[in-house]
């Protein structure tokens, strides 16, 4: 069983709030997860509030998806700050919470506290398709998994992840790889030592059959057994959340790189995924 110990879902009761509160219900039961629904309140009546969110919570899980290891729990203060803070202290095994922000610019960036959880927290993290309603309506299911699988140890570690839910899920599992444009577009999603890699290593071979060959031993390495698709493009974001929507993906793994950036921020091409992905996205 894939081991999700704890589950972690903040809640503000939007609508996207409640379905990733039903997506998180469903892989609660599924693998006996305790399940902890978070209310992070901003108001100076925090005792009468306490009461009534505690209530709200009570009844967000459908019975299909109500978990006999969950609970509520309130508090006050900066909800990014409230939210990390918990999930260090509980070592939360998964996070599972919408992205929406509010404002003219809301299909541009991620809401201010997603972002911040994205970039500071060190677990995993679900969040649901950049829109208002975020997660599936109906009863959740991860059938089709695309994992986004970068040639070196942040893919290997999103490869180990896809692997272990396709086998859990008993889903079928697609590896993506985008290769370097022959325009040079894409270099900026290689860091140095990827670079490296591709100067050294593809001198000598085409990048798509480079690119291959590391998959497949990557694979090897992670008992994993999917499907390689290899693609170039200028545009590394939008080729990935392509190849979701034309597989009709459930779930898209990605890797999300060091909690931290070095300018402070959830890197580029991980944030993109996220705000494009036509299906749920966890980020490892």
């Amino acid at each position: 069983m894939l081991p999700l110990p704890k589950i972690l879902v903040p809640v503000d009761f939007s609508e996207s709030a409640r379905g990733a509160v039903r997506w998180a219900g469903y892989l609660g039961c599924r693998l006996r997860s305790e399940l902890t629904l978070l209310h992070v309140a901003c108001t100076a009546d925090e005792d009468q509030w306490r009461r009534r969110a505690e209530g709200l919570l009570e009844t967000l899980l459908p019975g299909e998806m109500r978990c006999p290891n969950a609970r509520p729990s309130v508090r006050s203060g900066d909800p990014a700050e409230e939210i990390a803070a918990l999930a260090r202290r509980e070592n939360s095994s998964l996070i599972v919470m919408a992205t929406h922000g509010d404002g003219p610019f809301h299909p541009l960036v991620l809401g201010s506290v997603a972002s911040a959880i994205l970039r500071d927290v060190h677990c995993p993290v679900v969040t649901g398709i950049h829109r208002r309603n975020s997660f599936p309506a109906a009863t959740p299911r991860i059938q089709n998994i695309l994992c986004a699988v970068e040639l070196g140890e942040e893919g290997a570690n999103a490869l180990k992840w896809a692997a272990r839910l396709a086998g859990e899920f008993k889903a079928r599992l697609v590896l993506v790889h985008i290769t370097p444009s022959s325009e040079g577009g894409d270099s900026a999603y290689f860091d140095p030592e990827r670079r490296r890699y591709w100067v050294t290593e593809a001198r000598q071979e085409n990048f798509a059959a480079c690119a291959r060959r590391r998959l497949e031993e990557m694979q090897r390495a992670a008992g994993a057994n999917a499907g390689i698709l290899i693609q170039s493009s200028m545009d590394v974001p939008r080729a990935v959340c392509e190849a979701a929507a034309r597989m009709a993906s459930d779930l898209v793994v990605i890797g999300r790189g060091p909690a931290m950036s070095p300018a402070g921020r959830l890197r580029t091409t991980a944030g993109s995924i996220i705000r494009q992905a036509p299906c749920p996205v966890l980020s490892v």
